[in-house]
């Protein structure tokens, strides 16, 4: 079985919309990860579709969260980064992303190195003949659907342009996030 999820945005201050406290942030956000790690059983793979993190560099306690929350998961985790991921658009050593991929106790792996369809935020949208693809990038239904000034795509553009593909997951579809 394969599990994706999206969007974690974590972060250890509770956005606006949230009506608790700090703590009670950080408890909703471990209950909803654990409820999706608990799932993923050993010959399972979890694939998470960028924006991991709100913001690309953060305390080692929220890295420490998420790698808690992780230890319910028996399974393959397969990341790959998102737009809140990067630093300045760029991976660096500093992003709690990075940190993510150097640990060698978990089964942390980039969603790359085993499904070629993976197109990393920032990589130009190329068909590379894959029928599965991961994406992590603003997709709206039509042109009607989408922001003003947005630089997202309708899903009718995605799709031509990955003709090959029978089943694309793209990671940041929110319409409004704080």
């Amino acid at each position: 079985m394969i599990y994706v999820t999206a969007d974690l945005h974590l972060r250890l201050t509770p956005p606006r919309c949230f009506k608790g406290s700090q703590l009670e942030w950080l408890t909703y956000q471990t209950s909803v990860m654990k409820f999706i790690f608990s799932h993923v059983k050993k010959s399972d793979k979890l694939i998470i579709i960028g924006d991991i993190f709100h913001k690309a560099v953060n305390l080692q306690e929220l890295t420490n969260i998420f790698l808690d929350a992780l230890q319910d998961c028996k399974g393959t985790v397969y990341i790959t980064w998102g737009n809140h991921d990067l630093l300045n658009r760029a991976m660096s050593k500093e992003c709690s992303y990075y940190t993510l991929q150097t640990i060698e106790d978990y089964r942390i792996k980039d969603l790359s190195s085993e499904f070629k369809g993976n197109i990393r935020y920032g990589e130009d949208i190329v068909d590379r003949g894959e029928e599965l693809v991961f994406m992590h990038r603003d997709v709206w239904q039509n042109k009607a659907t989408m922001p003003p000034n947005c630089t997202g795509m309708s899903a009718s553009e995605v799709i031509k342009m990955l003709p090959s593909a029978k089943l694309i997951l793209a990671g940041d579809i929110h319409t409004g996030y704080d």
